[in-house]
């Protein structure tokens, strides 16, 4: 497993914002799940692996999940 450096990972930020710029809109809980997937993926498959289309993939299925699931209580995109 690599781990991140600190230069990678302001790399990786700035790809998330410019991909999903909303992010920061999401409960700090949701921020924090978001952005360990991130970590995750650079850490096992290499930082170069987190491409635009990868974030807004990841995004469209993240956001699925949370209006879908009753547990987040975020039933549709209007109650955010």
């Amino acid at each position: 497993m690599r781990k991140i450096d600190n230069e990678t990972a302001k790399i990786l930020w700035t790809r998330v914002k410019e991909t999903f710029p909303e992010l920061d809109n999401l409960p700090e809980t949701e921020i924090t799940r978001f952005l360990n997937a991130i970590e995750n993926i650079a850490e096992t498959e290499g930082a170069e692996a987190i491409t635009s289309d990868r974030i807004q993939g990841m995004r469209e299925l993240f956001e699925e999940v949370i209006w879908a699931d009753p547990i987040f209580g975020l039933n549709t995109q209007k109650d955010n």
